[in-house]
């Protein structure tokens, strides 16, 4: 059994076409279940959503993930409450990677390694011990209460999905929008932490993509986005550690690697404390 998918409660996203609009998809030939015949299940090529007074769970492909992930990010970052999970007891590792502004911290991760023995990684907020099953006595009872229903009463549906092409002209006050944001990180008098300022940036850069602004100028793009995880992570630290040492005046030269690893960052799906910790990749 191996489940991929978010769920989230997003006031900006309370039904099934704000969350068409939201991921830029339309969803296809819809059909109702019952969400229990479906709980353990991933499908290759289809969607399985529960929706329940504007909360969401979504089992999704995996390719699925990888394509709607700046969107995602957006949604999961902006919510009440969220999860993303990537669970398999094929390779008994299960990850849970928690969001949203009930959350005392933002984006924590939790680990679980069954391979070989229990090994958590994280804070264990689903309060998980060796005896317990993952899925059936953490994933589902987390999932029951925060849908504040019992999940064999739940409908769900099953669909096909296409993305949807964006056309969207980015207005010149969107462009200054985001330069000034950009420029105003660059200018802050002291950083206290070079790799969170970093992080911040890529936020920007990731929502002004969204909007469908373009990448600044003199950057390869088609470079930045096949650098090599273990080098991005080299750099970030190495021009974050430099960035905390200079006072407000940094140079062109600085400046330049700052937003290059920004922009970097903004293809790859990591947080800031993964440079800091030891960090899995699903």
């Amino acid at each position: 059994m191996n489940i991929f998918g978010f769920a989230f409660h997003n006031n900006d996203v309370s039904n099934i076409s704000e969350l068409e609009n939201f991921l830029s998809i339309k969803l296809l030939n819809k059909v109702e279940v019952d969400w229990i015949d479906y709980e353990t299940k991933n499908l290759d090529d289809k969607l399985i959503i529960l929706e329940s007074y504007g909360k969401f769970v979504i089992y999704t492909p995996l390719e699925f993930l990888d394509k709607i992930r700046g969107k995602k990010n957006l949604l999961l970052m902006s919510s009440e409450e969220a999860v993303e999970f990537m669970l398999s007891d094929t390779s008994m590792h299960f990850g849970f990677s928690w969001h949203g502004k009930r959350n005392k911290k933002l984006e924590e991760n939790d680990f679980y390694d069954l391979e070989s023995d229990f090994l958590v990684h994280g804070e264990n907020r689903l309060n998980l011990s060796p005896n317990d099953d993952i899925i059936f006595d953490g994933f589902f009872p987390y999932l029951q209460k925060f849908l504040n229903s019992r999940l064999e009463n739940e409908k769900a549906i099953i669909c096909d999905f296409k993305y949807i092409k964006e056309v969207h002209k980015t207005s010149e006050k969107e462009k200054f929008k985001y330069s000034d944001q950009v420029l105003n990180i660059l200018s802050l008098p002291k950083v206290k932490n070079g790799i969170n300022e970093i992080y911040g940036l890529r936020k920007i850069f990731i929502k002004a993509f969204e909007e469908g602004g373009s990448p600044p100028k003199d950057f390869n793009m088609d470079y930045l986005k096949k650098i090599p995880e273990k080098k991005l992570r080299s750099e970030i630290k190495q021009i974050s550690k430099e960035w905390e040492w200079l006072s407000n005046k940094i140079s062109l030269s600085i400046k330049y690697k700052i937003i290059k690893v920004s922009l970097a960052w903004t293809f790859h799906d990591f947080k800031p404390e993964d440079l800091k910790n030891k960090w899995w990749k699903f």
